[in-house]
């Protein structure tokens, strides 16, 4: 575990020492040395270890010590035995991705072999299949010639051309493989992309400087042809992530020779890993003589002080660790408290909201009630003063139809009169009135009415 722990913090070490010195650099070829050897280094340096040898005098005590010193140590390993599923765990995982990724290059070999052969510019290449596709994998350039012109053609193939001189299909393939190892080792992602951009600007720089092709041209191709590659196992023409980095990179001036000088920086982080990591205490055991007691006594007294400052440092990280455990019960039980009284005061607050809302709805209940009495007492009240004027109107209706109606008779029955004087002659009812009048008879009976007489015609 400790091992794959340093092969890592190497390969972190290489990465920011290149991201920060060495990508901007033009030294294409270096830089892939770099690179590599990065990736042999993260796993060769870890195995060496320097010896620092260290004298101790033999003697009963000072041996019962070295044993105790032993013991504890092995205590402390078993109580690490834990690390040993982990790194069980990590390894069936590394396993299993390494093998996923060799299936991928023999299905990826495999379809390759399928393809028709054909040559070009002394050229041999495979066409694809897929339309505007173009990679390199191994000695197979893999190139779909289909709505391409003849001189881009060409450029692309010597271009692919040198990625199979180079052999960078191995550099992908290792770094590939490193990453399936460690694959929660983050850091590698930028590793095997800088190993990925370094092919192209190498290849990019022999494809203009050794075929006396223009720059311009030759950017401006890079340009039209950026389109999504179908394969990730190989070095592909048309990667879209690496296509503005490309073009900088061609239009940059060669880096001066001086600054090849700046991959030494590695050396003095590589030299300060191996003195604190990989020096091993080795104790040498000398026989002391009877005649020097005194020694003796000095290196038992220096081996219980040791032993004695270690238990000290040993009890004051355990008293370090109870109080911050302590600390951290109390702090929770704190937050819990916190949490429980603002639970509690939530639910509080709920029911007095619920009792203000019964007591409320309470209320709207018995005032809709009152509401509803009064209406009722309010209807009954204008119902009984309806019946009341209805009953007056009536009553004034009667007494007026009854008086119209005396009215009207007393009219009829005077028409019905027939009217004579003492001869027996009809006379006008004028005339007979006033003739009545003129006696002084003012009241005519007939039929049991009583008429009043007026000099009415």
């Amino acid at each position: 575990m400790l091992y794959i722990l340093k092969v890592n913090f190497l390969l972190v070490l290489f990465s920011i020492i290149y991201y920060v010195f060495l990508r901007k650099e033009t030294f294409y070829q270096v830089n892939r040395f770099y690179l590599l050897a990065g990736i042999f280094c993260s796993f060769l340096l870890p195995t060496i270890f320097f010896e620092n040898e260290i004298e101790v005098f033999s003697n009963l005590e000072v041996e019962n010590l070295i044993i105790e010193n032993q013991l504890n140590e092995t205590i402390i390993t078993e109580k690490t035995e834990y690390t040993k599923w982990i790194f069980l765990g990590i390894s069936i995982i590394s396993v299993a991705l390494v093998s996923l990724l060799f299936g991928k290059v023999l299905l990826l070999l495999q379809k390759i072999k399928k393809l028709r052969k054909k040559e070009e510019f002394g050229i041999s290449y495979v066409e694809s299949k897929n339309e505007n596709e173009a990679f390199s994998f191994y000695k197979y350039i893999v190139v779909s010639s289909k709505n391409v012109e003849k001189e881009a053609l060409k450029k692309i193939l010597i271009h692919e051309n040198i990625h199979v001189k180079e052999l960078h299909t191995l550099d992908i393939l290792f770094i590939k493989s490193v990453e399936a190892l460690f694959w929660f080792n983050p850091i590698l992602r930028f590793y095997k992309k800088a190993m990925e951009e370094n092919h192209e600007f190498l290849a990019d720089q022999k494809t203009v400087e050794k075929n006396a092709f223009s720059s311009y041209d030759y950017q401006k191709l890079i340009v039209q042809l950026q389109i999504k590659n179908t394969t990730m196992m190989g070095n592909s023409f048309k990667k879209q992530s690496t296509l503005k980095r490309r073009i900088v990179m061609l239009q940059k001036e060669k880096s001066a020779s001086r600054n090849l000088l700046k991959i030494l920086v590695i050396l003095p982080f590589l030299a300060s890993f191996m003195m604190v990591a990989q020096v091993e205490k080795k104790e040498i055991i000398k026989e002391v003589k009877e005649e020097k007691p005194e020694v003796i006594e000095k290196e038992i007294l220096i081996l219980k002080k040791e032993k004695a400052d270690k238990e000290a440092k040993r009890l004051k990280q355990i008293k370090k660790e109870k109080k911050a455990k302590e600390k951290k019960k109390a702090k929770v039980s704190k937050k819990k408290k916190k949490i429980a009284k603002k639970k509690a005061l939530k639910e509080a607050k709920k029911e007095k909201i619920a009792m203000k809302k019964e007591l409320l709805e309470e209320k709207r209940r018995v005032l809709e009630e009152k509401r509803a009495v009064i209406a009722e007492e309010k209807r009954k009240m204008m119902d009984e003063k309806a019946r009341i004027k209805d009953e007056e109107k009536k009553k004034k209706l009667m007494s007026s139809y009854e008086k119209r109606y005396k009215e009207e008779a007393k009219k009829e029955a005077l028409k019905r009169l027939i009217w004579k004087d003492e001869n027996g002659n009809v006379i006008s009812r004028y005339e007979f009135k006033k003739r009545l009048l003129s006696e002084g008879i003012y009241e005519v009976k007939s039929d049991g009415e009583t008429y009043s007489l007026a000099l009415k015609s």
